[in-house]
C-alpha cells in the first residue's frame, strides 16, 4: 500500500505547577472509541464539553473528541462508531491507535485514513472535533472550571491553546507536529444556543485532497498540560 503522511497533530502535556510532568486522565465511549472526559491529575475540571446532553442539550456524542466528518465524492460522511480499532466509511477506513507517553503523561492518538476501494476518492470538508470546554455559565464556574480555547491554523504551524479562565495553570495544549491544518469550523453556535456565552464546538480542518486507491494519510494527536500562560510565539 502506498503511504502518504498528510497530518500529524500533537495533543501534549508539558508541566504542572509543581514543575513535574502531570498526567492526563481520560475516559472513552466504548461504542465510538472516542475520548469523552479529560482531566489533569489533582484537578476537577473536565477540559472537554460533556457530550451526553447534560451540560448543553444540543451537544451529543457525535461531537466527542476525535470523531469527525468528511465529504467523500460529494456525499457527507461521519465517523461515529468504531469496530475493533477502525471506523468504516464509504470506501475509506480510519484506523485509530491511542497510547500514553510514559515519560510525559501525554495522550497520543494516531488516525490513519486509508482508501480501501478500487477507485480514487475525492475528500473535501474534512473536520476533526475538538470540543474544548469554552463557555460561560456563571463567573464562579467559568473562572476555575472552564477554559478559553485559541485556535491557530497556519498550515504546518497549527495548535489549539486552552487556558483556564482565571489564568492559573495548569493549562492544556494541542499541537500540530506534521502536515497541515488550513481552517477550522465552529459548530452549534447561535442566538438560541446561549449566544456568545457558548463558544461552540471546534473542528480542525486539513486541506481537501484526492486519496488514490490504496493510499493513506496519518493524523497524530498529542494532548498535554502546560504550567503557565504562554504566548503563541513560545509554543
Amino acid at each position: 500500500m502506498k503511504m502518504k503522511s498528510l497530518l500529524i497533530l500533537a495533543l501534549f502535556v508539558t508541566y504542572g505547577l509543581c514543575g513535574v510532568a502531570q498526567k492526563l486522565n481520560f475516559t472513552t465511549n466504548a461504542e465510538s472509541g472516542a475520548v469523552n472526559t479529560l482531566r489533569i491529575d489533582n484537578d476537577e475540571m473536565n477540559w472537554l464539553l460533556a457530550t451526553d446532553g447534560s451540560q448543553y442539550g444540543w451537544v451529543g456524542d457525535k461531537y466527542e473528541f476525535g470523531l469527525g466528518y468528511m465529504t467523500i465524492d460529494g456525499e457527507r460522511q461521519e465517523w461515529q462508531k468504531i469496530v475493533g480499532n477502525r471506523y468504516k466509511l464509504k470506501g475509506v477506513e480510519i484506523e485509530r491507535i491511542r497510547t500514553v507517553d510514559d515519560a510525559t503523561g501525554d495522550i497520543v492518538e494516531r488516525y490513519m485514513f486509508a482508501n480501501t476501494s478500487n477507485e480514487d476518492k475525492n475528500l473535501t470538508d474534512i473536520g476533526i472535533y475538538v470540543p474544548m470546554n469554552d463557555n460561560y455559565p456563571d463567573s464562579k464556574t467559568c473562572m476555575t472550571m472552564r477554559c478559553h480555547a485559541h485556535v491557530w491554523t497556519g498550515g504546518d504551524v497549527a495548535y489549539v491553546k486552552c487556558v483556564r479562565m482565571n489564568g492559573q495553570g495548569p493549562h492544556l495544549g494541542l499541537l500540530l507536529t506534521e502536515g497541515e491544518l488550513t481552517n477550522y469550523d465552529i459548530w452549534e453556535r447561535g442566538q438560541d444556543k446561549w449566544m456568545s456565552n457558548f463558544r461552540g464546538i471546534i473542528a480542525l480542518c486539513p486541506p481537501d485532497k484526492v486519496l488514490r486507491s490504496g493510499e493513506s494519510f496519518a493524523i497524530l494527536q498529542r494532548m498535554g498540560v502546560q504550567r503557565v500562560h504562554l504566548s503563541a510565539h513560545e509554543w
